[in-house]
């Protein structure tokens, strides 16, 4: 709740619900035209009956007159263009809204949002009439068992907030933390269209005020609640992903290049024990909770130093992803930890402390000595601190 709070989360559902509102229609008509090709539109026509009409059922039939109508014939390329630039744009402000969430500052690029974006909305309308046929004969042979059939709107919510919340976001979404926000999301969801339908919230006193046009405000304040469960259920998603960790290590700290730096390692070692794919940027920035171009520095020195290497993990886009350059038990931690900036010392004006910060490193240098990422991996405990005097004994002091 803090950082559904602290991140302007009500905000972004305010500019989703006006981007969705003004959209709503072409990407309706565009995912519709499909399904009149292929012979699914009866069969999705119902469902989206029942959720566009949550309290304002004529809004409901309004909206979805105007998509039955839409005639993709009669539009033209030019009107075609126009349709196709507009649902695009919808959905990169839905995934702007995501990246924000998971801290990552590069989206997709214009052509990736073309492909992905139309991909998804041609194949999504197609898994839903498969589903509610499924869900259909499903439900025909299980009514002697109501709790199976009480919690299949739960369900269907569900997977619909999981692909949200792994699709959109332009990273690596951790499976398990999207699984649990998810669910927490389509429980909240389906608990509260079942007060906003059972109480009508707010009906009366629109009604007094806006007379006939009341079912507008109706709608808009549906769709705001819709997001504002969302990206609840988004923030639960990411800071899961995050962890505790790193929660309170800020960018901006001494010790974070040496943090980041020692995670990335740890990190690509699992990676070469388990034979898995390269591990990208945007997923290490997601992990420690810091913005992509915090990492890409810290990246960068590790790559000069010879401490991993570039490995593309997806050809012909820009996200690539990283190994160990060498073996875990050749790369020493002091490598590590020598590899990062040390322009913040050389920026301290006085240069008596610029030495004793300059000490301080040597003296940590000698306390890594040889140990590598293979020994932190089975858990090598550090050597003792260099001449380290014993509890109570006092250091001379030169006067």
């Amino acid at each position: 709740m803090e950082n559904f709070l602290a991140n302007n989360d009500l905000l972004r559902a305010s500019a989703l619900t006006y981007t969705v509102a003004l959209s709503i229609v072409p990407i309706l008509a565009l995912a519709f035209s499909v399904l009149k090709g292929l012979g699914g539109y009866n069969e999705l026509r119902p469902v989206m009956d029942r959720v566009l009409a949550l309290g304002a059922p004529h809004t409901s039939q309004q909206l979805m007159t105007y998509v039955s109508r839409t005639n993709a014939a009669a539009i033209g390329s030019a009107g075609a263009v126009f349709l196709l630039i507009t649902v695009v744009s919808t959905m990169g402000t839905i995934e702007s809204a995501f990246n924000e969430i998971w801290r990552v500052s590069r989206s997709r690029s214009y052509l990736r949002k073309f492909t992905d974006y139309l991909s998804v909305l041609f194949t999504v309308p197609l898994l839903m009439v498969a589903a509610l046929t499924l869900t259909t004969v499903f439900t025909a042979r299980v009514t002697q068992v109501p709790l199976i059939t009480a919690a299949m709107p739960y369900m269907i919510a569900w997977a619909a907030f999981f692909f949200l919340y792994v699709f959109f976001p332009y990273t690596h979404v951790n499976y398990k933390a999207a699984l649990i926000g998810s669910i927490i999301a389509a429980v909240l969801f389906q608990v509260v269209q079942w007060a906003y339908v059972r109480f009508q919230i707010g009906v009366a006193s629109y009604e007094a005020i806006y007379g006939a046009l009341a079912a507008v405000p109706i709608f808009l304040v549906w769709i705001y609640i819709a997001w504002s469960i969302v990206l609840f259920g988004a923030e639960i998603a990411a800071t899961i992903q995050r962890g505790t960790a790193y929660s309170q290590l800020s960018p901006g700290s001494p010790e974070f290049p040496y943090v980041a730096a020692l995670h990335i390692l740890l990190r690509l070692s699992d990676q070469h024990l388990r034979g898995a794919r390269p591990l990208t940027t945007t997923g290490f920035a997601s992990e420690l909770g810091v913005d992509l171009t915090a990492i890409v520095p810290i990246i960068a020195r590790l790559r000069n130093a010879g401490l991993i290497i570039e490995a593309g993990t997806e050809p012909k886009t820009s996200r690539h992803g990283f190994v160990l350059g060498r073996l875990p038990s050749t790369i020493r931690l002091s490598e590590a930890v020598g590899s990062m900036p040390t322009d913040r010392v050389a920026g301290l004006g006085d240069a008596r402390i610029r030495e004793i910060i300059q000490r301080l490193a040597s003296v940590h240098h000698e306390l890594l000595g040889a140990l590598t990422l293979a020994d932190l991996l089975d858990g090598k405990s550090l050597p003792s601190t260099p001449n380290a005097a014993e509890p109570g004994e006092a250091h001379p002091t030169n006067i």
